[in-house]
């Protein structure tokens, strides 16, 4: 079977504060198998990829204005938000820590920007995608680690674990979108 469970069983998540910084843990159950997870965008996109790395998925499902991204282990996973692409309203950037097809990719060494200015404290997040098999298809994995328990950092990591919910719902419509039988 092919498809979504509804979104009351999708979600697993959980956010925590461990040794003096925050995590977030957000996972869904995927009916696709890892690799159609993985592919569901190789046959659609100009050069091949998956959903996480390359541009024009990215822009689709995370809904950014731009994303440039060198996929290798050292390169860089870089995206934009606002209507005016020249102006951008943020932009994250990162390097890729680790890539590894199929299973996981993680993204270290923020930097972000904001037209509002710097933020207030000292951002050192690492997030992690992760796509495991599991019995009813794929479970995918997101963990962002690193946030700052300072009150000041409270509606950045607020708004993180909003995001989140919302970039992973809108994963899920990409790939019943876009998915190969």
């Amino acid at each position: 079977m092919r498809g979504i469970r509804d979104k009351a069983s999708l979600w697993r998540g959980r956010d925590c504060i461990e040794a003096g910084d925050r995590e977030q843990h957000e996972s869904c159950v995927l009916l696709y198998s890892r690799d159609s997870v993985w592919r569901s965008t190789a046959q659609l996109s100009a050069g091949g990829g998956c959903a996480l790395i390359t541009p024009s998925a990215i822009q689709q499902w995370w809904q950014v204005k731009t994303a440039i991204v060198l996929a290798e282990v050292g390169g860089r996973w870089t995206a934009s938000w606002g209507d005016d692409v020249d102006r951008p309203d943020y932009i994250g950037s990162a390097f890729i820590k680790e890539y590894q097809p199929f299973q996981r990719l993680t993204l270290s060494d923020y930097q972000y920007y904001s037209k509002n200015g710097p933020l207030p404290f000292e951002l050192q997040t690492e997030v992690v995608f992760e796509i495991q098999p599991s019995d009813d298809g794929s479970l995918f994995t997101v963990t962002q680690t690193g946030f700052p328990t300072d009150l000041e950092a409270d509606p950045f990591y607020n708004g993180c674990v909003q995001g989140w919910r919302t970039t992973l719902d809108n994963l899920k419509n990409y790939l019943e979108q876009n998915s190969q039988s």
